[in-house]
């Protein structure tokens, strides 16, 4: 209960940053893949979690230093960056509650969606080179005349944040230490960014079958989600096996 309680007093403390959060996520919605990292730290707390005991008093310093950005954000007119807070707030409320290892809530700032001036750095380049893709691959697709108009998100920059996220997940609910988590936070950044131009090119063929509005929320949606719920799926099903083998008959 006294998680219960201090996540509700967190909730409620950000309330104003997680309102602009909300309305920021609608109107981008490609950043939505930032919301697949609270799943995998679900999944965590499942496994690793101890609730029920003391709150951790130091613990509660990062929730505090969280509203104080919130504050400082909201006096300076901008608002948008106290975004961070809730990743700060996130790991500190996971450290205090201990609903996961202490290493496993250093993934609750992964869920702070990307910011746009990060995906701009790569913007028009990585764009324009998975269209060219696109139309050498797909009769009558013009590169210079794409079906589908992309914008910067749709370069993948944050498919790297949350395939980072992903591997570590991986990595950490198996158990595996530090410097193996680091190295599937790696080939997962990589391995979900790669996947990128293929959900470009598979936009591309819908807009020219179906329509551009349903290709622009395939391009958005699909990929974070699809591969977010199958990678948590999967290892969720190896860890059970594992456990299974584990067990006296």
């Amino acid at each position: 209960m006294t998680a219960l309680w201090s996540g509700l007093f967190v909730a409620i403390a950000l309330s104003p940053s997680l309102v602009e959060t909300a309305r920021h996520l609608m109107a981008e919605p490609w950043k939505s893949s930032a919301l697949v990292v609270p799943l995998l730290l679900v999944a965590l707390a499942r496994a690793e979690g101890k609730p029920g005991g003391p709150l951790r008093r130091p613990a509660l310093g990062w929730i505090v230093l969280a509203v104080g950005i919130e504050l400082l954000a909201a006096g300076a007119g901008l608002l948008r960056w106290s975004r961070l807070s809730l990743g700060i707030a996130g790991f500190g409320w996971l450290r205090a509650t201990s609903w996961t290892k202490p290493t496993s809530a250093y993934l609750a700032f992964l869920a702070v969606p990307l910011p746009s001036f990060a995906s701009r750095l790569t913007s028009p380049m990585l764009e324009r080179t998975w269209s060219r893709l696109a139309a050498s691959v797909l009769p009558n697709v013009d590169a210079r005349n794409f079906p589908l108009p992309l914008h910067y998100g749709d370069g993948g920059l944050h498919l790297l944040v949350l395939g980072a996220a992903l591997g570590a997940y991986a990595g950490l609910r198996h158990a595996e230490s530090t410097a193996r988590c680091f190295g599937l936070a790696a080939i997962g950044a990589l391995a979900l960014m790669l996947l990128q131009p293929l959900a470009v090119i598979l936009a591309a063929g819908l807009a020219e079958t179906v329509g551009p509005g349903f290709a622009r929320g395939f391009l958005d949606l699909a990929l974070p989600w699809t591969a977010g719920l199958a990678v948590i799926f999967s290892v969720e099903r190896q860890a059970s096996r594992s456990r299974s083998t584990r067990e006296p008959a």
